[in-house]
């Protein structure tokens, strides 16, 4: 079962950057993104957390549109204001994702 949750989590990672080249960095997007979240922290993985700070870093790197309108949302929306407050650099949390797959 370990394996199976890990897996959608990837392929739930996998949607994500396949989302940042398909839409544009513009308020229509933002819907889609939160809703992304929205589903990405209902997965189960194994023990480790799930790198959500660290895909809303890289879109506030690839996408600041859609992240400034998410982190306004944020005012109203706790969890996406948690995840919009984090000060990661986009570095660290390209280099934590990899990290998070290569363990799958």
């Amino acid at each position: 079962m370990k394996n199976i949750k890990n897996r959608d989590v990837v392929k739930a990672i996998d949607k994500f950057y396949t989302m940042l080249d398909f839409y544009t960095d513009n308020t229509y997007a933002v819907p889609k993104f939160k809703n992304f979240f929205r589903f990405f922290l209902r997965l189960e993985g194994d023990s480790r957390p799930l790198p959500s700070l660290e895909l809303m870093a890289v879109l506030k790197e690839k996408k600041p549109t859609v992240f400034y309108y998410l982190k306004k949302d944020g005012a109203n929306d706790k969890v996406i204001g948690i995840l919009t407050d984090s000060p990661m650099s986009y570095e660290i949390a390209e280099k934590r994702i990899n990290h998070y797959i290569d363990g799958f």
